[in-house]
């Protein structure tokens, strides 16, 4: 007996991937019986998010599709009408013959979206595990919309302390900051490595700085301007200990090695002229064990929650914090163990107060120019906080957006014992899409090959909703991943930090490395999202994980590279801005043409009426295709006729029958 159904078909489902509240799908299985002799088939559907409401029903025959020429062939379908409450939908099949049930399951196998039959009811047992064995539904909100100025976007992260030195920097300043306590290091050189040991019996707490300043990012809008980019996200900027800054001190102040809230005004005023918004980093499930809600250190003036605990003397943000007296010592919840980084109680109304109150953060940089907030372990913190967050922005600017950290597929993200709502209208506009990234380093890496790739991004792009799809992040590096160019042609991650510090890419792996950069990111402004590229990866910035991921800017070899020929700087800037110039790469529909080991051919276009994937009229071109070659020797591809040779380890934009663009 052959059973048949692809989520990706139309013949089996439609219409295609993540679908609004109310929506019709209908849904079709094919059965050839053969010697079997089919008495009935079921559909059995679960939806919900954090509980799941079972149903399986009896699937009617319908006439076989014209199309459908294979002898013996019988079709079965059903169409549900999705509930008009967001949610995750997971259907399978059950076939009876005369001899025995099988059930009909997606193949985990399969690069096209395929299925396979099991003697096993993969049935939803238990409430608090997710479902592996089923197909999936992504029903969204059809309310849902995302600010139009994120979509398709080009983005550039900025670790700030380590960008540039503004024309405020002032070594005076910088010693007095640094100087205090005696744990932190200045590096008055920029070209000096990052520090990996500290100095103080702690070890190593990201505790050198190199005095990069909110003045310094402004005094570079023209330079980043020339890359095409429209969306600058800063890495934390509030007074903290550290220099990453995911330890906040104080979620009011700028820090002051940064500069100050005039400085950050600018910033955002002198930006917003050049077509750029700012996004800031929200880092709201903990707070630095130095800082003024909890105040280990006792070096804020106001008595934070540990005072409240050790001294008994009363605090406003006691009841932010989980702290314990045991025997003659204290605890307290913190971040993955991390002692200086204490979590913080989210259901705590006073804490939700300050965040997303009338008068809270959120609404705060928001009034004072930042259109939007990358939210530090989405994952971490309770749906109801962030849809709070969310409600908090949108009153204060309906422009404005919040992104989310999240590492998996954030349509079917279980943590915590539940599904969570993360893209179905209600909390995030977009997340960082790391297995796109995770996707595509693994093709650059001769990992897998581009079907393996294209079917990774394909399973994100069906399960999430379009304009979720259309604005999330795409990246080749972040401040939490190896630099790109070190993954893709040096040598494998050698462990230990010491080992790390030391190492470098020869002059032939940097040649190399160039070229898949290059290569990558010319995939990734052909695809949907909003490409975003960390700072220093156009221009070759290396290093293996953090700090050594975060040097400072090498802005000696910017003009170094603008004296010689062009190089990674002038592809970087050319496809960014082509990727701001043409509608049709922020939003036009996208298509695979083909996707076998070593090549890739895609196509975004409009429709016949000039319209994109959200249906609204766009000018410019209708159609460009993407041709990538990994391999080690040339690739000939025929298009409309035409003969297009692409070098290896090569690619092309191809608008209108002309080679746009050739690497």
């Amino acid at each position: 007996m052959i059973i048949r159904h692809n989520r990706r078909e139309a013949s089996c489902k439609t219409p295609y991937g993540a679908v609004p509240t109310g929506a019709a799908v209908t849904l079709r299985v094919k059965v050839i019986p053969e010697t079997d002799q089919v008495r009935e088939v079921k559909l059995h559907y679960a939806y919900g998010l954090y509980s799941f409401f079972k149903i399986d029903l009896r699937m009617k025959r319908m006439d076989v599709p014209p199309e459908d020429t294979e002898a013996g062939a019988f079709w079965f379908e059903h169409t549900l009408i999705m509930a008009d409450e967001p949610n995750l939908l997971f259907y399978w099949f059950e076939v009876q013959t005369d001899a025995r049930k099988r059930w009909l399951i997606p193949d985990a196998d399969s690069q096209s979206g395929a299925s396979r039959l099991t003697d096993t009811d993969p049935g939803m047992r238990r409430p608090d595990q997710s479902v592996t064995n089923a197909f999936q539904i992504t029903v969204y909100d059809r309310k849902l919309a995302v600010s139009p100025w994120l979509k398709g976007g080009v983005m550039y992260q900025i670790f700030p302390d380590r960008f540039h030195r503004g024309s405020d920097y002032s070594e005076e300043k910088m010693d007095a900051l640094t100087s205090i306590h005696g744990e932190r290091i200045w590096h008055r050189n920029w070209n000096e490595d990052v520090d990996f040991r500290g100095i103080t019996d702690e070890g190593y707490m990201a505790l050198d700085f190199f005095g990069g300043t909110l003045r310094g990012i402004t005094e570079k809008l023209d330079y980043l301007a020339s890359f095409g980019v429209t969306v600058i996200y800063l890495n934390p900027i509030f007074k903290a200990r550290s220099n990453h800054r995911y330890d906040t001190g104080d979620y009011e102040s700028i820090d002051p090695m940064l500069g100050d809230e005039v400085e950050f005004i600018t910033l955002c005023e002198q930006a917003r002229a050049r077509g750029m918004r700012i996004i800031l980093d929200g880092v709201f499930s903990h707070t630095g064990a130095d800082s003024r809600y909890f105040n280990r250190y006792n070096r804020y003036p106001e008595v934070g929650a540990w005072q409240e605990a050790t001294e008994n003397r009363s605090s406003p943000y006691s009841s932010w914090y989980r702290i314990e007296h045991r025997g003659d010592s204290y605890y307290y919840d913190s971040w993955w163990g991390f002692k200086d980084l204490p979590n913080v109680n989210e259901y705590d109304l006073d804490y939700r107060e300050y965040i997303t109150g009338r008068n809270g953060i959120v609404r705060k940089w928001l009034r004072l120019g930042a259109s939007g907030w990358r939210l530090d372990v989405s994952d971490e913190l309770p749906d109801a906080f962030i849809r709070a967050i969310r409600r908090a922005a949108l009153t204060e600017n309906k422009d404005s957006i919040v992104l989310g950290e999240i590492w998996e597929d954030a349509s079917a993200k279980f943590s915590y014992g539940t599904y969570r709502d993360f893209v179905f209208g209600h909390t995030h506009d977009a997340v960082m899409n790391y297995p796109v990234q995770s996707a595509l380093i693994g093709w650059l890496t001769y990992t897998h090959g581009a079907a393996v790739m294209m079917n990774m991004i394909e399973t994100i792009r069906e399960h999430n909703p379009p304009a979720v799809f259309y604005a999330s992040m795409t990246m080749l590096s972040t401040h939490d991943t190896p630099r790109a160019i070190t993954v893709l042609a040096g040598d494998p991650d050698p462990g230990s930090r010491e080992a790390q510090a030391n190492v470098r890419l020869s002059p032939e792996q940097r040649r190399a490395g160039e070229r898949l950069m290059c290569l990558g990111y010319l995939f990734l402004i052909g695809l949907p999202g909003t490409v975003s590229v960390f700072y220093g990866d156009e221009i070759g910035l290396e290093g293996y994980r953090d700090p050594f991921c975060r040097r400072t800017f090498p802005w000696d070899k910017v003009e170094e590279e603008t004296k010689s020929s062009p190089g990674m700087l002038t592809v970087f800037r050319t496809l960014g801005n082509l990727r701001k110039d043409l509608p049709i790469l922020a939003t036009g529909h996208y298509h695979v043409i083909l996707a076998d080991r070593d090549h890739v051919v895609f196509e975004r276009f409009l429709d016949e009426e000039g319209r994109d994937a959200f249906d609204q009229s766009v000018p410019g071109p209708k159609r460009a295709v993407f041709i990538l070659n990994r391999g080690d020797k040339p690739f000939q591809y025929q298009l409309h006729g035409r003969d297009y040779q692409v070098m290896p380890v090569g690619g092309l934009i191809v608008i209108a029958d002309e080679v746009r663009f050739s690497l």
